[in-house]
Protein backbone atom coordinates (compact mmCIF):
# COMPACT_ATOMS: atom_id res chain seq x y z
CA UNK A 1 0.00 0.00 0.00
CA UNK A 2 1.43 3.29 -0.85
CA UNK A 3 1.90 5.82 2.19
CA UNK A 4 -0.69 8.37 2.80
CA UNK A 5 -0.60 11.93 2.73
CA UNK A 6 -0.19 13.29 6.26
CA UNK A 7 1.44 9.86 6.96
CA UNK A 8 4.22 9.59 9.87
CA UNK A 9 7.68 8.90 9.64
CA UNK A 10 6.99 5.65 7.18
CA UNK A 11 3.22 5.27 6.83
CA UNK A 12 0.24 5.39 9.00
CA UNK A 13 -1.86 7.99 10.26
CA UNK A 14 0.00 11.27 12.02
CA UNK A 15 0.15 10.94 16.04
CA UNK A 16 -0.85 14.10 17.85
CA UNK A 17 2.64 16.31 19.44
CA UNK A 18 3.86 15.49 22.59
CA UNK A 19 5.27 17.50 25.18
CA UNK A 20 8.76 16.85 25.69
CA UNK A 21 10.19 14.30 28.01
CA UNK A 22 12.38 14.08 30.34
CA UNK A 23 15.54 11.88 29.72
CA UNK A 24 15.68 8.70 31.86
CA UNK A 25 19.37 9.47 32.70
CA UNK A 26 21.14 12.60 32.09
CA UNK A 27 23.63 12.13 28.88
CA UNK A 28 27.24 12.93 29.32
CA UNK A 29 29.01 15.59 27.36
CA UNK A 30 30.09 13.70 23.60
CA UNK A 31 33.68 14.88 23.91
CA UNK A 32 36.44 12.30 24.11
CA UNK A 33 37.30 11.11 27.69
CA UNK A 34 40.35 12.20 29.54
CA UNK A 35 43.98 10.54 28.32
CA UNK A 36 42.90 10.52 25.45
CA UNK A 37 44.23 12.99 22.47
CA UNK A 38 41.62 14.11 19.48
CA UNK A 39 43.05 15.59 16.29
CA UNK A 40 41.48 16.17 12.90
CA UNK A 41 41.48 13.55 10.56
CA UNK A 42 39.09 15.00 7.73
CA UNK A 43 39.86 17.57 5.51
CA UNK A 44 37.69 20.70 6.79
CA UNK A 45 36.89 22.31 3.63
CA UNK A 46 33.63 21.43 2.22
CA UNK A 47 32.81 19.98 -0.83
CA UNK A 48 29.76 22.20 -1.09
CA UNK A 49 28.70 25.56 0.49
CA UNK A 50 25.41 27.18 -0.08
CA UNK A 51 21.80 26.88 1.07
CA UNK A 52 19.03 24.45 2.23
CA UNK A 53 15.93 24.36 0.85
CA UNK A 54 13.23 22.24 2.01
CA UNK A 55 9.75 21.43 0.49
CA UNK A 56 6.67 19.32 1.50
CA UNK A 57 4.88 18.82 3.90
CA UNK A 58 5.54 20.46 7.63
CA UNK A 59 2.90 19.24 10.27
CA UNK A 60 5.91 19.05 12.69
CA UNK A 61 8.04 21.99 11.72
CA UNK A 62 10.49 19.86 9.75
CA UNK A 63 10.68 22.39 6.89
CA UNK A 64 12.11 25.00 9.65
CA UNK A 65 9.99 28.13 9.02
CA UNK A 66 7.81 28.13 11.87
CA UNK A 67 4.97 26.17 12.42
CA UNK A 68 2.32 28.38 10.88
CA UNK A 69 2.56 27.07 7.27
CA UNK A 70 1.34 23.82 6.35
CA UNK A 71 3.08 22.76 3.30
CA UNK A 72 6.00 23.88 0.69
CA UNK A 73 4.83 22.82 -2.92
CA UNK A 74 8.60 24.29 -4.23
CA UNK A 75 11.41 24.18 -2.57
CA UNK A 76 12.18 27.30 -0.13
CA UNK A 77 15.10 28.61 1.91
CA UNK A 78 15.11 27.78 5.25
CA UNK A 79 17.19 31.09 7.00
CA UNK A 80 15.59 31.32 9.47
CA UNK A 81 16.59 30.96 13.89
CA UNK A 82 20.09 29.91 13.54
CA UNK A 83 20.55 29.65 9.91
CA UNK A 84 19.80 33.46 9.37
CA UNK A 85 22.94 34.39 7.71
CA UNK A 86 24.53 31.13 7.59
CA UNK A 87 25.57 28.79 4.62
CA UNK A 88 25.35 25.15 4.69
CA UNK A 89 27.94 22.43 4.11
CA UNK A 90 25.52 19.33 4.77
CA UNK A 91 21.71 18.18 5.01
CA UNK A 92 19.83 15.29 6.04
CA UNK A 93 15.95 14.19 5.90
CA UNK A 94 14.68 12.40 9.06
CA UNK A 95 10.96 10.76 9.61
CA UNK A 96 10.09 14.30 10.54
CA UNK A 97 12.96 16.15 11.64
CA UNK A 98 16.13 17.98 9.60
CA UNK A 99 19.80 18.38 10.55
CA UNK A 100 22.53 20.95 8.80
CA UNK A 101 25.86 21.55 9.23
CA UNK A 102 27.12 24.96 8.64
CA UNK A 103 30.42 26.37 6.96
CA UNK A 104 31.31 26.69 10.63
CA UNK A 105 31.37 22.56 11.64
CA UNK A 106 27.89 23.19 13.79
CA UNK A 107 25.05 21.67 13.44
CA UNK A 108 21.55 23.02 13.23
CA UNK A 109 18.25 21.42 14.06
CA UNK A 110 14.40 21.50 13.67
CA UNK A 111 11.07 19.20 13.23
CA UNK A 112 9.80 16.96 15.58
CA UNK A 113 11.52 16.52 18.86
CA UNK A 114 9.78 14.09 21.16
CA UNK A 115 11.77 11.31 20.76
CA UNK A 116 14.92 13.41 21.03
CA UNK A 117 16.21 13.68 17.21
CA UNK A 118 17.23 17.56 17.64
CA UNK A 119 19.95 17.21 20.66
CA UNK A 120 18.56 20.26 22.25
CA UNK A 121 15.79 21.25 24.00
CA UNK A 122 12.83 22.99 22.90
CA UNK A 123 9.97 24.80 25.29
CA UNK A 124 7.04 25.26 22.14
CA UNK A 125 6.60 22.94 18.77
CA UNK A 126 7.01 26.98 17.81
CA UNK A 127 10.50 26.47 18.57
CA UNK A 128 11.38 23.03 17.64
CA UNK A 129 10.14 24.29 14.15
CA UNK A 130 12.97 26.83 14.02
CA UNK A 131 16.70 25.79 13.07
CA UNK A 132 18.41 25.84 16.42
CA UNK A 133 21.82 24.63 17.52
CA UNK A 134 22.55 21.05 18.72
CA UNK A 135 23.75 20.68 22.02
CA UNK A 136 26.47 19.25 23.71
CA UNK A 137 28.90 19.63 20.45
CA UNK A 138 30.43 22.60 21.81
CA UNK A 139 34.59 21.04 21.07
CA UNK A 140 33.26 19.05 17.81
CA UNK A 141 33.57 20.41 14.13
CA UNK A 142 30.84 17.98 12.36
CA UNK A 143 31.89 17.47 8.52
CA UNK A 144 28.57 14.84 7.85
CA UNK A 145 25.16 14.43 9.33
CA UNK A 146 22.72 11.42 8.56
CA UNK A 147 19.43 11.18 9.79
CA UNK A 148 16.68 8.33 10.41
CA UNK A 149 13.02 8.30 11.47
CA UNK A 150 13.71 9.45 15.63
CA UNK A 151 17.48 9.67 15.59
CA UNK A 152 20.41 12.31 13.89
CA UNK A 153 24.24 11.10 13.95
CA UNK A 154 27.56 13.20 12.80
CA UNK A 155 30.74 12.40 12.46
CA UNK A 156 33.26 14.90 13.42
CA UNK A 157 36.74 16.04 11.95
CA UNK A 158 38.32 13.90 14.71
CA UNK A 159 36.68 10.46 13.01
CA UNK A 160 34.31 10.18 15.87
CA UNK A 161 30.51 9.40 15.76
CA UNK A 162 27.84 10.99 17.96
CA UNK A 163 24.55 10.48 18.05
CA UNK A 164 21.41 11.66 19.85
CA UNK A 165 17.34 10.34 19.56
CA UNK A 166 16.35 6.95 19.44
CA UNK A 167 16.00 3.89 16.87
CA UNK A 168 12.20 1.77 17.13
CA UNK A 169 11.47 -1.68 16.37
CA UNK A 170 8.48 -3.37 16.79
CA UNK A 171 8.74 -3.09 20.87
CA UNK A 172 9.22 0.67 20.86
CA UNK A 173 12.19 2.86 21.23
CA UNK A 174 16.01 2.21 21.70
CA UNK A 175 17.87 5.06 22.85
CA UNK A 176 21.86 4.60 22.60
CA UNK A 177 22.86 3.41 26.08
CA UNK A 178 21.58 0.26 28.11
CA UNK A 179 20.37 2.81 30.80
CA UNK A 180 18.38 5.80 28.83
CA UNK A 181 15.29 5.49 27.39
CA UNK A 182 15.79 8.76 25.40
CA UNK A 183 19.10 11.29 24.37
CA UNK A 184 18.56 14.31 24.06
CA UNK A 185 21.57 15.23 23.94
CA UNK A 186 24.35 14.28 21.30
CA UNK A 187 26.87 11.26 22.82
CA UNK A 188 29.59 9.82 21.43
CA UNK A 189 28.54 6.13 19.88
CA UNK A 190 32.00 5.78 18.17
CA UNK A 191 34.58 4.44 19.06
CA UNK A 192 33.19 2.83 21.89
CA UNK A 193 34.22 3.12 25.37
CA UNK A 194 35.98 -0.44 25.28
CA UNK A 195 37.83 0.47 22.14
CA UNK A 196 39.16 3.53 23.81
CA UNK A 197 40.31 1.52 26.82
CA UNK A 198 42.12 -1.27 24.39
CA UNK A 199 44.22 1.71 22.86
CA UNK A 200 45.26 2.88 26.15
CA UNK A 201 46.14 -0.54 27.95
CA UNK A 202 46.93 -2.55 25.19
CA UNK A 203 48.14 -0.19 22.62
CA UNK A 204 45.51 -1.31 20.06
CA UNK A 205 44.93 1.57 17.17
CA UNK A 206 42.04 2.99 17.47
CA UNK A 207 39.07 2.72 15.06
CA UNK A 208 38.13 6.09 13.56
CA UNK A 209 35.13 6.78 10.94
CA UNK A 210 35.63 7.60 7.43
CA UNK A 211 31.50 7.86 6.67
CA UNK A 212 28.31 7.35 8.21
CA UNK A 213 24.99 6.11 6.82
CA UNK A 214 21.38 5.97 8.73
CA UNK A 215 18.81 3.83 7.97
CA UNK A 216 15.20 4.68 9.08
CA UNK A 217 16.70 3.31 12.55
CA UNK A 218 19.94 1.89 11.86
CA UNK A 219 23.34 3.42 12.09
CA UNK A 220 26.57 2.61 9.56
CA UNK A 221 29.88 3.24 10.47
CA UNK A 222 32.86 2.90 7.78
CA UNK A 223 36.27 3.37 9.39
CA UNK A 224 39.39 4.46 7.89
CA UNK A 225 40.63 1.02 7.73
CA UNK A 226 37.56 -0.17 5.37
CA UNK A 227 35.50 -1.72 7.58
CA UNK A 228 31.81 -1.50 8.49
CA UNK A 229 30.23 -1.47 12.21
CA UNK A 230 26.70 -0.96 13.24
CA UNK A 231 24.56 -0.73 14.99
CA UNK A 232 20.15 0.01 15.57
CA UNK A 233 17.49 -2.65 15.00
CA UNK A 234 18.27 -5.68 12.58
CA UNK A 235 15.07 -7.47 12.81
CA UNK A 236 14.95 -7.15 8.80
CA UNK A 237 18.93 -7.75 8.71
CA UNK A 238 19.66 -4.44 8.46
CA UNK A 239 22.76 -4.75 11.07
CA UNK A 240 24.76 -7.68 9.02
CA UNK A 241 25.51 -9.19 11.95
CA UNK A 242 23.36 -11.11 14.17
CA UNK A 243 21.38 -14.14 13.21
CA UNK A 244 17.52 -13.58 12.98
CA UNK A 245 16.83 -15.14 16.58
CA UNK A 246 19.04 -12.81 17.90
CA UNK A 247 17.45 -9.43 16.35
CA UNK A 248 14.29 -9.38 18.41
CA UNK A 249 14.13 -8.90 22.45
CA UNK A 250 14.34 -11.50 24.14
CA UNK A 251 10.88 -12.60 25.89
CA UNK A 252 10.24 -10.84 29.27
CA UNK A 253 12.14 -12.14 32.12
CA UNK A 254 12.10 -10.66 35.35
CA UNK A 255 15.14 -8.30 35.38
CA UNK A 256 14.84 -8.27 39.57
CA UNK A 257 16.69 -5.23 40.75
CA UNK A 258 17.67 -3.76 37.20
CA UNK A 259 16.58 0.12 36.85
CA UNK A 260 13.44 0.69 35.52
CA UNK A 261 14.39 2.08 32.54
CA UNK A 262 15.71 -1.36 31.24
CA UNK A 263 12.71 -3.10 32.84
CA UNK A 264 10.56 -0.70 30.60
CA UNK A 265 12.09 -2.19 27.43
CA UNK A 266 10.59 -5.91 28.40
CA UNK A 267 14.10 -6.57 27.47
CA UNK A 268 17.81 -7.87 28.72
CA UNK A 269 20.62 -6.11 29.55
CA UNK A 270 22.45 -8.29 26.71
CA UNK A 271 19.99 -7.84 24.07
CA UNK A 272 20.51 -4.28 24.24
CA UNK A 273 24.50 -4.41 24.14
CA UNK A 274 24.28 -5.99 20.87
CA UNK A 275 22.30 -3.70 19.02
CA UNK A 276 23.30 -0.34 20.72
CA UNK A 277 27.01 -1.08 20.95
CA UNK A 278 28.66 -0.61 17.22
CA UNK A 279 29.45 -4.53 15.91
CA UNK A 280 31.90 -4.95 13.33
CA UNK A 281 30.35 -6.32 10.32
CA UNK A 282 32.06 -9.62 9.01
CA UNK A 283 31.60 -11.79 5.86
CA UNK A 284 33.80 -14.08 3.68
CA UNK A 285 35.64 -11.79 1.04
CA UNK A 286 33.72 -8.63 3.05
CA UNK A 287 36.85 -6.12 3.17
CA UNK A 288 38.25 -2.57 1.98
CA UNK A 289 35.27 -1.07 1.41
CA UNK A 290 35.52 2.69 0.62
CA UNK A 291 31.15 3.60 0.71
CA UNK A 292 28.59 2.45 2.79
CA UNK A 293 24.87 3.34 1.87
CA UNK A 294 21.01 2.47 3.31
CA UNK A 295 17.98 2.32 2.46
CA UNK A 296 15.20 2.29 5.06
CA UNK A 297 15.91 -1.63 6.10
CA UNK A 298 18.63 -2.15 3.95
CA UNK A 299 22.47 -1.71 3.90
CA UNK A 300 25.02 -1.73 0.96
CA UNK A 301 28.64 -1.53 1.11
CA UNK A 302 31.26 -0.57 -1.67
CA UNK A 303 34.56 -2.17 -1.57
CA UNK A 304 37.66 -1.65 -3.43
CA UNK A 305 37.35 -3.83 -6.43
CA UNK A 306 33.70 -1.88 -7.25
CA UNK A 307 31.61 -5.41 -5.81
CA UNK A 308 28.04 -4.50 -4.11
CA UNK A 309 27.50 -5.88 -0.88
CA UNK A 310 23.58 -5.72 0.34
CA UNK A 311 21.73 -7.07 3.49
CA UNK A 312 18.66 -6.53 5.07
CA UNK A 313 14.79 -6.48 3.64
CA UNK A 314 14.87 -7.52 0.37
CA UNK A 315 10.84 -8.49 -0.32
CA UNK A 316 10.68 -7.09 -3.10
CA UNK A 317 14.40 -7.82 -4.69
CA UNK A 318 15.67 -3.99 -3.50
CA UNK A 319 19.07 -5.73 -2.38
CA UNK A 320 20.51 -6.90 -5.84
CA UNK A 321 20.86 -10.43 -4.06
CA UNK A 322 19.28 -13.37 -5.99
CA UNK A 323 15.69 -14.26 -4.47
CA UNK A 324 13.89 -17.42 -5.44
CA UNK A 325 10.44 -16.27 -7.62
CA UNK A 326 8.80 -18.57 -5.20
CA UNK A 327 9.84 -17.55 -1.80
CA UNK A 328 7.20 -17.33 0.37
CA UNK A 329 6.45 -14.25 3.32
CA UNK A 330 8.52 -14.95 5.82
CA UNK A 331 11.82 -13.62 7.31
CA UNK A 332 14.16 -16.27 5.74
CA UNK A 333 12.71 -15.66 2.26
CA UNK A 334 12.03 -12.06 2.62
CA UNK A 335 15.79 -10.71 4.42
CA UNK A 336 19.47 -10.82 4.30
CA UNK A 337 21.11 -11.31 7.69
CA UNK A 338 24.71 -11.05 6.32
CA UNK A 339 26.54 -9.44 3.90
CA UNK A 340 25.88 -11.35 -0.01
CA UNK A 341 27.66 -9.80 -3.07
CA UNK A 342 24.61 -8.28 -4.76
CA UNK A 343 25.67 -9.47 -7.75
CA UNK A 344 22.41 -7.79 -9.93
CA UNK A 345 24.71 -4.56 -9.50
CA UNK A 346 28.38 -5.67 -11.37
CA UNK A 347 29.91 -4.41 -13.75
CA UNK A 348 28.24 -1.03 -13.59
CA UNK A 349 31.38 0.87 -11.89
CA UNK A 350 28.58 2.10 -8.95
CA UNK A 351 29.41 5.45 -7.62
CA UNK A 352 26.40 5.75 -5.49
CA UNK A 353 23.13 4.14 -3.90
CA UNK A 354 20.23 4.98 -2.35
CA UNK A 355 17.39 3.02 -0.79
CA UNK A 356 14.17 3.58 0.31
CA UNK A 357 10.97 1.93 1.90
CA UNK A 358 10.97 -1.35 -0.64
CA UNK A 359 13.07 -0.10 -3.58
CA UNK A 360 16.83 1.05 -4.40
CA UNK A 361 18.59 3.34 -7.03
CA UNK A 362 22.18 3.18 -8.49
CA UNK A 363 24.55 5.33 -10.64
CA UNK A 364 26.88 4.48 -12.80
CA UNK A 365 29.80 7.08 -12.18
CA UNK A 366 31.34 5.05 -15.94
CA UNK A 367 28.34 5.34 -17.81
CA UNK A 368 26.61 8.68 -15.04
CA UNK A 369 23.38 6.79 -15.71
CA UNK A 370 20.84 5.96 -13.37
CA UNK A 371 19.52 2.29 -12.43
CA UNK A 372 16.38 1.10 -10.49
CA UNK A 373 15.23 -2.05 -9.12
CA UNK A 374 12.20 -3.31 -6.76
CA UNK A 375 8.91 -2.33 -5.87
CA UNK A 376 7.00 0.19 -8.36
CA UNK A 377 3.72 1.46 -7.55
CA UNK A 378 3.42 5.37 -7.80
CA UNK A 379 6.09 5.43 -10.39
CA UNK A 380 9.41 5.24 -7.90
CA UNK A 381 11.48 3.40 -10.65
CA UNK A 382 11.22 6.05 -12.88
CA UNK A 383 10.02 3.49 -15.78
CA UNK A 384 6.66 4.92 -16.47
CA UNK A 385 4.71 2.24 -15.41
CA UNK A 386 3.96 0.88 -11.63
CA UNK A 387 5.43 -2.94 -12.27
CA UNK A 388 7.80 -4.38 -9.86
CA UNK A 389 11.38 -4.88 -11.35
CA UNK A 390 13.53 -7.65 -10.15
CA UNK A 391 16.49 -6.84 -12.21
CA UNK A 392 18.40 -3.55 -12.62
CA UNK A 393 16.20 -1.17 -15.29
CA UNK A 394 17.89 1.81 -16.75
CA UNK A 395 15.77 4.67 -16.12
CA UNK A 396 16.17 5.91 -19.89
CA UNK A 397 14.42 9.57 -19.55
CA UNK A 398 17.79 10.49 -17.52
CA UNK A 399 20.26 9.07 -20.62
CA UNK A 400 21.71 11.84 -21.35
CA UNK A 401 21.88 13.95 -18.32
CA UNK A 402 25.17 13.26 -16.52
CA UNK A 403 24.26 11.77 -13.63
CA UNK A 404 26.48 11.79 -10.56
CA UNK A 405 24.30 11.35 -7.16
CA UNK A 406 20.56 9.81 -6.20
CA UNK A 407 18.71 10.28 -3.53
CA UNK A 408 15.69 8.14 -2.31
CA UNK A 409 12.68 9.21 0.35
CA UNK A 410 10.04 6.27 1.47
CA UNK A 411 8.47 6.07 -1.77
CA UNK A 412 10.29 9.05 -4.24
CA UNK A 413 12.94 9.21 -6.03
CA UNK A 414 15.73 11.43 -7.00
CA UNK A 415 18.79 12.29 -9.28
CA UNK A 416 21.27 15.10 -10.06
CA UNK A 417 23.77 15.48 -12.69
CA UNK A 418 27.09 17.37 -12.92
CA UNK A 419 25.63 20.33 -13.93
CA UNK A 420 24.04 20.63 -10.96
CA UNK A 421 20.28 20.35 -12.47
CA UNK A 422 18.21 17.46 -10.65
CA UNK A 423 15.31 15.29 -11.09
CA UNK A 424 12.18 13.86 -8.94
CA UNK A 425 9.79 11.30 -9.48
CA UNK A 426 7.52 8.53 -7.66
CA UNK A 427 4.99 9.16 -4.94
CA UNK A 428 3.77 12.72 -4.69
CA UNK A 429 0.93 12.79 -2.25
CA UNK A 430 3.58 14.43 0.21
CA UNK A 431 4.92 17.70 -2.05
CA UNK A 432 8.08 16.19 -2.44
CA UNK A 433 8.32 16.34 -6.29
CA UNK A 434 8.16 19.55 -6.55
CA UNK A 435 5.69 19.64 -9.48
CA UNK A 436 3.50 21.56 -7.05
CA UNK A 437 0.71 18.88 -7.39
CA UNK A 438 -0.49 15.84 -4.68
CA UNK A 439 0.00 13.29 -7.63
CA UNK A 440 2.86 10.60 -8.41
CA UNK A 441 4.99 11.44 -11.61
CA UNK A 442 5.73 7.62 -13.25
CA UNK A 443 9.08 9.40 -14.87
CA UNK A 444 11.53 12.41 -14.08
CA UNK A 445 10.73 15.62 -14.10
CA UNK A 446 12.80 18.63 -13.28
CA UNK A 447 12.54 19.90 -9.71
CA UNK A 448 11.58 23.46 -10.09
CA UNK A 449 10.97 26.41 -8.06
CA UNK A 450 12.34 29.96 -8.15
CA UNK A 451 15.10 29.09 -5.64
CA UNK A 452 16.61 26.85 -8.12
CA UNK A 453 16.99 29.03 -11.21
CA UNK A 454 19.98 30.97 -10.29
CA UNK A 455 21.22 27.57 -8.14
CA UNK A 456 22.65 24.53 -8.55
CA UNK A 457 21.99 21.13 -6.50
CA UNK A 458 24.82 19.38 -4.88
CA UNK A 459 22.85 16.84 -2.59
CA UNK A 460 19.25 15.68 -2.04
CA UNK A 461 18.08 13.82 1.12
CA UNK A 462 14.69 12.47 1.19
CA UNK A 463 12.42 12.16 4.80
CA UNK A 464 9.38 10.32 5.59
CA UNK A 465 7.33 13.69 4.44
CA UNK A 466 9.99 16.45 3.26
CA UNK A 467 12.50 16.68 1.22
CA UNK A 468 15.96 18.87 1.78
CA UNK A 469 18.61 20.07 -0.98
CA UNK A 470 22.09 21.85 -0.97
CA UNK A 471 21.88 24.20 -2.93
CA UNK A 472 25.07 26.13 -4.42
CA UNK A 473 25.55 28.84 -7.00
CA UNK A 474 25.95 28.00 -10.29
CA UNK A 475 29.14 29.30 -10.88
CA UNK A 476 30.02 27.69 -7.44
Amino acid sequence: MAPKRGATKTGGQPKAKKANQSTAKKTAPASAPAGIERQDIHDLTPANKGHCLAVGINCFGQLGVGDHITERKKPAFVRKGTLENVLVTDVAAGGMHTAVVDEQHRVHTFGCNDEGALGRPASSNEEESYPGLAQGLDDIKAIQVTAGDSHTAILGSDGYVYAVGVFRDDDGSLAFSPTSLIERQFCRVFPTDEMLKATQTRRRKLPLAKQISSGSDHLLILTTEGQVYSMGTGKQGQLGRLPEKKTTRDAYRSLGALPEEIKARRTTPEFLQQVLVPGLVRARGFKSIVKVFTGSWASFALDDEGHVWAWGLNNHHQLGVPRSEKASFGVDDNCVFFPQRATKFENLDISAIAGGQHHTLVCSEKQQKVFAIGRGDCGRLGLNNEEEMHELSEVTTLSNQNLTGVACAVAASYAFSNRGKAYAWGFGTNLQLTNGEDQDELVPIELSGQQLDTRAVAKISGGGQHTVMLAVPNDA
